[in-house]
Formats: structure tokens, sequence, C-alpha cells
């Protein structure tokens, strides 16, 4: 396989986080389509989503992965996409569970807590502090998220929604961690997504199985054209595109500046509010107004970006809990 650069996999990850951020309004107005259609339970019909978004994407991806790689996934690609799958498919199942006990500014920066995770967990791992420009680009980062969101401190409380988006942000960073782990660095991206969605959507497809009203529900809430393009658009936009370049690109770079760059998630996700709802309305035929730029979007956006600028310049063997995994 050739080697891959450091700056284009940065670019790489960037790209995935364009395709992440695009995804808060697409499967908020999917969501928000199919309860009114149902009248389902939001939690049930958020797992069976991801059950059937996620079958769909592994449904997709397996013969790509025979026709390139011409074999199945070997022992350890399963083994680490079994772990990526636990923890992300978790992680989704909470991070979109918390949006119905808090606001969506509040989860959206909780979730986003990963970039200082990852390194305090590579403090005890590698045994020594990060190197001043890996902290700086941290504080903006986060300071960014912050102003993205409209969150400061008087507006926090760990409520069950809060604890739900911590926990999800932990999760996340098992499989930021699982990705920089020495002894699958030999492994294909393609064949460990492709194991983490058949992982994942066997989790969530047991789950709603055994909750609301079962699988039998499903092809109920896919009845319309509008549902169901969206829910495609998903599988490929949202899904196979941004989790493939994640998966293959970020070994590339350390876990704690992978976690810098992953925040500039919420900048698309707040650039995309700004004009994807309306669009999306009309077909669905649902209530979604567009969100408006504030100073703060402008500012916090700003700080994100010139982190994930910044974390490039970090010398390329700087901090790594990678001999510890």
């Amino acid at each position: 396989m050739t080697a891959v650069s450091r700056p284009l996999a940065i670019l790489a990850l960037i790209a995935s986080c364009l395709f992440f951020g695009v995804n808060f309004p697409l499967i908020k107005a999917l969501l928000q389509a199919q309860a009114e259609v149902s009248g389902h339970d939001l939690i049930w019909i958020t797992t069976q989503n991801l059950a059937v978004r996620f079958a769909l994407a592994a449904a997709v991806l397996a013969p790509v992965v025979l026709l390139l790689l011409r074999r199945w996934p070997q022992r350890r690609d399963w083994e680490q996409g079994g772990i990526i799958a636990a923890a992300a498919g978790s992680g989704l199942v909470l991070q979109l569970g918390a949006l119905n006990y808090t606001g969506a500014s509040t989860v959206g920066f909780l979730t986003q807590f990963y970039v200082v995770i990852v390194p305090l967990v590579t403090v005890v791992l590698a045994r020594r502090l990060p190197p001043r420009a890996l902290v700086g680009c941290i504080l903006l980062v986060l300071a960014g998220v912050a102003l993205l969101a409209g969150v400061s401190p008087g507006n926090l409380r760990l409520g069950t929604g809060e604890a739900m988006a911590l926990a999800a942000s932990c999760l996340f960073t098992v499989h930021i961690l699982a990705l920089e782990a020495p002894r699958y660095a030999g492994n294909s991206g393609l064949q460990v997504t492709w194991v983490m969605f058949a992982g994942i959507a066997l989790l969530t497809g047991v789950a709603a199985m055994l909750s609301g009203p079962g699988l039998a529900a499903v092809p109920g809430l896919y009845g319309t054209p509008g549902i169901l393009g969206l829910q495609l658009v998903l599988v490929v936009v949202s899904t196979i595109l941004p989790f493939f370049l994640m998966n293959h690109f970020q070994k590339r770079v350390s876990a704690a500046e992978a976690g810098v760059i992953y925040c500039s998630e919420a900048v698309f996700a707040a650039v995309s509010s700004l004009f994807l709802p309306a669009l999306l309305a009309a077909p669905l035929g649902i209530a979604y107004a567009n969100e408006l730029a504030t100073p703060g979007m402008l500012v916090g956006g700003g700080l994100i970006l010139a982190g994930c600028i910044l974390v490039q310049f970090v010398p390329a063997s700087g901090y790594s809990a990678a001999k510890r995994l």
C-alpha cells in the first residue's frame, strides 16, 4: 500500500468532518419526519434508523471489499472493527438519545470533549505531558466549540442528557484510540470499516427489535420517497464516506491531534444548518427552519479552524500513546 503523507491524512480527516457535520441537519430532519409519520417514541426511531443505515452501508461496502481486496477481513480486522463498532455504535445511540433530554448545542459541546479526554488518556499511557503547541490547539478548539454552541458555565448542569453526551464522548475516545493502536497498523481501513458497519447494524438492530414496536414496524417508516431518499443519502454521505476516511487515514496522525481536527465537525454542522433545514422541510413535509448566523458562531468557528490549521505544525513525531495501546 502506498504511504500516505501526514498533510494528506489531515485533509482527509477534515473532509470526513465535513461529511459528519452535514449529517446533523440531515439526521434531525429525517428523525423528525419519521416521528411525525409514525408517532413512535423518538429513542426507538433513532435506534432503528441507525440499524437500517449501517445495515445498508455494510451491504453496499461488502462487494467493494471483495472486489478490491479479494479477501474477507482477517482476525485483527474483526478485532479492531468489533471494538470500534461497540464504542461508536453505543456512542451514537447515547449522543442522539441525549437530544431528548437537553439542547442540541449542549450535546454538541459535550460530545466534543474527546478533544480533552484523548490527551488526558495519553498523559496516563505515555507518562508525559503534551507539547505546548498541542495544548494551545486544544484550548483554541474547546473555546471555539463553546462559543459555537452558545454554552457557558452558567447554563451547564449535569442532568441525564449531559451525562449521556459525556458518556458518548468517552466512547468516541475509544474509537479514536483504537485507530492509533500499533497492533492494528497493518489492518485495511476498508475492511475495518465494513466490520464496524456490520457490528453497529447488529447492535442497534437487536436494540430496535427488543424495544418499542420492534422490527416489524420499520418498513412503515420508509414509505415515502422523501424519507427513503434521505436515508440513502445518509448511507453514502454521512456513513460510508466519513467513516472510511476516518478509519483509513487517522493512523497517520496521533490520536490527540485527530481529536483537535475532529472538532471542525462542529463548524461544518453549524454552516450546513444555515441553509439545509429549509431545503429539507418541504420534501419531507415538516417544519424545520434554518438557523441564523451569530457572532458566537463566527468567532467560535474561526477559533476551531485556527486550531485545526495550527495542529498541522505540531511535530509529526509529537505526542502519542501508541506504544502503550
